[in-house]
C-alpha cells in the first residue's frame, strides 16, 4: 500500500463520514431536542477529527472547513434550531471532506507531486 493510499484510508477512517451521514439522516425523525443533540454531536465529532485526519490541507481549505464548522456550531446553539439549514451545511462539509479524502488518495504525499495520471490535467497558473 502506497503512502497516498495510507493517508486517504487513515483520513477516511478518522473522519467516519459514513457515521456522520447516518446521524444526519435521522434528523427529520426526532423532535427538536433530539435534533439539537444530533447537531451538537456532529459538530463535536467533525471538529475534533478534522485536525487529526492526516489530510494535508491548504490554508484555503482549512479556512473553508473551519468556517463551515463554526457555522454549524452557531446553528446548533441557536434558540430555535433550523434542522434543514444545518443539514444542508453539514452535507456541504461532508462533500468537501469526501473530495479531500479522494484527492489524498490520488496525490503522492511523500513526493509532493501528483501521480502520473494527474500529470495530463491542466494546472492553474500560480498567481
Amino acid at each position: 500500500m502506497s503512502t497516498r493510499d495510507r493517508v486517504g484510508n487513515r483520513a477516511s477512517e478518522e473522519l467516519r463520514l459514513d457515521v456522520i451521514r447516518e446521524m444526519l439522516s435521522t434528523m427529520d425523525t426526532v423532535p427538536e431536542a433530539g435534533q439539537r443533540y444530533i447537531m451538537t454531536k456532529v459538530v463535536g465529532f467533525i471538529g475534533k477529527r478534522i485536525p487529526t485526519s492526516g489530510l494535508a490541507l491548504s490554508r484555503r481549505n482549512e479556512t473553508a472547513l473551519t468556517r463551515i464548522v463554526e457555522r454549524l456550531d452557531h446553528e446548533a446553539t441557536c434558540v430555535v434550531v433550523d434542522a434543514e439549514r444545518f443539514n444542508r451545511h453539514a452535507q456541504i462539509l461532508l462533500d468537501l471532506l469526501e473530495l479531500l479524502v479522494r484527492r489524498a488518495t490520488t496525490f503522492d504525499v511523500s513526493a509532493g507531486e501528483p501521480e502520473a495520471s494527474d500529470a495530463s490535467r491542466p494546472r492553474p497558473e500560480a498567481a
